[in-house]
């Protein structure tokens, strides 16, 4: 367990987004973000989770269920679909 705890941001970008997602990625994903708030942007047991480099990850949450973050201290920024990082959810795959 670390001593410090991270601050894990959803922009409002996701809101219209949440409700349609299947509910077991949602499930997958409010435990991720839980994961990241505890863990840091690096948490155990997301076999899927890949660095992207300058701060950024991405983790396959199920099939074509991307989604990505970066990371700046301890703040951690849940990317909105269609983001400079990559697209995640729905998009189901990052740029470069």
């Amino acid at each position: 367990m670390r001593d410090e705890s991270f601050q894990v941001q959803i922009k409002a970008q996701w809101r219209p987004l949440l409700d349609t997602l299947p509910q077991r990625i949602q499930f997958k994903l409010l435990a991720l973000v839980e994961d990241l708030r505890r863990n840091g942007p690096e948490p155990p047991g997301w076999p899927t989770l890949t660095p992207r480099g300058r701060g950024q990850y991405r983790c396959n949450l199920e099939g074509r269920w991307l989604t990505g973050w970066m990371v700046q201290a301890t703040v951690i920024e849940l990317l909105p679909p269609g983001s400079g990082v990559g697209r995640t959810a729905m998009e189901g795959e990052f740029n470069g």
